[in-house]
């Protein structure tokens, strides 16, 4: 069924396993990529849109890559020194996000600094790394909407360094939202996080926790 504007809802048969959580995560992506990719398939059946030789073409790249991609989420080209540019690059896992920032120049990599290891969903960018300056040839600076965190890279030292913003201990949402934390430091950050909100919306969040 087709909604007003890009939206398609899709229902397929697929043989349900009890053992699902037990199975390997090679075993999990395997029967993830069989449902999405059955889905396309009857979307390209209905929509004529889809070519379904691409399809399968991309399924196969899929499988040859082992599950494992990197995207360039933002680019940034030093205007002092354009043969210099900053990326930031997202790497999806079945578990967590992980978050990049790649220094190249002359088109080779020149650093590469772990930014954020964060939980799987697709809202981690435009909140935390979704602006970008250049401060001189040698210092690379990231920022989101939240501004809760600055990440300064240090291009020389191949290193970022993380400014907090906000008045608490630790960037309540920023911290919250890590897959590499203990349950004890994410509470903790929920609750900051909870406290940072107007009233009425922590009122109405508490609520719906209930």
């Amino acid at each position: 069924m087709k909604d007003p504007g890009n939206k398609i809802h899709v229902n397929i048969r697929y043989p349900a396993y009890m053992d699902f959580e037990s199975k390997s995560v090679d075993e999990k992506n395997k029967i993830r990529l069989d449902v999405v990719h059955a889905a396309l398939l009857r979307v390209a059946d209905y929509d004529k849109k889809l070519d379904i030789d691409q399809l399968e073409a991309i399924r196969r790249k899929v499988l040859d890559n082992n599950f494992s991609f990197e995207f360039v989420y933002k680019s940034y080209v030093n205007k002092k020194n354009e043969s210099l540019i900053a990326k930031i690059i997202v790497h999806p896992e079945m578990e967590s996000f992980k978050y990049y920032a790649i220094i190249e120049e002359n088109g080779k990599i020149r650093c590469r600094v772990d930014i954020y290891n964060g939980r799987t969903g697709v809202f981690f960018g435009e909140d935390f790394f979704s602006q970008g300056k250049w401060k001189g040839t040698n210092e690379f600076i990231i920022w989101g909407k939240r501004k809760e965190v600055e990440i300064h890279v240090l291009v020389d030292e191949c290193r970022a360094d993380f400014v907090n913003l906000t008045q608490y201990a630790n960037p309540p949402y920023f911290t919250m939202m890590r897959a590499d934390i203990s349950e004890e430091n994410r509470e903790k950050s929920h609750q900051d996080w909870q406290h940072s909100l107007p009233p009425a919306v922590a009122a109405v969040i508490r609520q719906a926790n209930n």
